[in-house]
């Protein structure tokens, strides 16, 4: 019979490994809109400038379409991510640093109210002094496309 060992990994080390999952994110989510941009102008201008029959020209741009859509969908879903990992980071620092890292654009946010953190409870509180710097650069980009294709 044998047993397997549980290893133990000290909260620091947690706390890095999230943070580096976090970074990593964050640079997937502002590569992406430049990709999928990159990858739908190469299409369009593959379709129209060389000559070609339109089914062919058809199946380009549904592909292009295709892939522009899964690449979407994976922004959204490193999105959820980086979510995930802001509130894992949060709730540890709050378990167990002395004051937390705002993370979120506002201190009086609802994820730390559901956390009971105050605004006292961080190193650099901020308030934003405007809307725009209120509202989050995910939110803006999610926004600019859903009016632009409603």
């Amino acid at each position: 019979m044998s047993v397997q060992k549980q290893i133990r990994i000290s909260p620091e080390v947690q706390y890095q490994q999230e943070y580096e999952s976090w970074r990593q994110h964050d640079r997937f989510i502002w590569q992406m809109p430049s990709i999928i941009i990159t990858v739908a102008i190469a299409a369009i201008v593959t379709a129209w400038a060389v000559e070609m029959p339109w089914q062919v020209r058809e199946c380009i741009i549904l592909a292009s379409f295709i892939l522009t859509s899964a690449m979407f969908l994976t922004l959204n879903k490193h999105r959820y991510f980086i979510d995930l990992e802001q509130l894992t980071l949060l709730n540890m620092e709050a378990k167990y640093a002395e004051l937390c890292i705002q993370r979120l654009t506002d201190p009086k946010d609802k994820v730390y109210k559901a956390r009971q953190i105050t605004k006292d409870e961080f190193w650099a509180p901020q308030v934003p002094q405007n809307k725009l710097q209120g509202y989050s650069a995910h939110r803006i980009f999610k926004d600019a496309i859903y009016w632009y294709f409603s």
